[in-house]
């Protein structure tokens, strides 16, 4: 008999997230972030660490007022930086347990787009300020202006073009880890099986935990 089975329809459906726990999903998602944001951490640490050690080299002394307050004030940005893409995890240790995950959720996926947004300026301003201390004004400034196009078009025009192209063939691959997939798919199949709508598409049409038949007896 040919067809697609019920079971599969729910499972390769148009949008296997929509059927998704919402508790499920929460934590899918705050874990998806903080794993983001554990990339960002580092590239921010670099940065600030090496903004760190600028006042102790021996040509600081020989900036111009400029420099300086442009130094300072990306100093300043990289702390901010910092502040903002820890912020998740701060509201996480704070409101744990509280019964707050969706705020958490929103809010820090706020917070990672802002602090994302101060870590390309505070690294555009980097980039002038070495420039500005290596060539000239102009170039500095053609740097700085050029790193902050770059920044916009990979980070934010690109992902948006991928957004409003074709979408691509819904899997359950899509919406979901292959690690919550099978956990999630046992669940629903079992469900099924209890209201009995049929048995497991990965058995054949067995129950979830029998042995599956095989085609000559079926």
């Amino acid at each position: 008999m040919t067809g697609t089975s019920p079971h599969r329809q729910l499972l390769h459906g148009p949008s296997f997230a929509a059927r998704e726990p919402e508790h499920k999903r929460l934590t899918r998602n705050l874990h998806e972030l903080l794993q983001e944001l554990r990339v960002t951490q580092t590239g921010v640490q670099i940065l600030t660490g090496f903004l760190l050690t600028l006042p102790f080299s021996s040509r600081f002394p020989d900036l111009t007022m400029t420099q300086r307050q442009v130094y300072l004030a990306v100093l300043a940005g990289s702390v901010v930086s910092t502040g903002i893409i820890l912020a998740p995890v701060a509201f996480h240790r704070v409101l744990f347990r509280r019964g707050q995950r969706p705020w958490i959720v929103t809010h820090a996926n706020r917070a990672a787009r802002a602090g994302l947004l101060a870590l390309a300026l505070t690294t555009s301003g980097a980039v002038w300020l070495v420039f500005d201390i290596v060539t000239d004004r102009v170039t500095a400034t053609l740097a700085g202006g050029l790193c902050i196009v770059f920044f916009v078009l990979l980070w934010v025009v690109y992902p948006l073009a991928a957004r409003h192209g074709q979408p691509s063939s819904p899997t359950v691959h899509d919406d979901v880890p292959p690690d919550y997939t099978s956990d999630f798919e046992a669940r629903v199949v079992s469900d099924q099986v209890q209201h009995g709508q049929g048995g497991c598409p990965r058995c054949d049409g067995s129950p979830v935990g029998a042995t599956p038949r095989s085609r000559s007896s079926a």
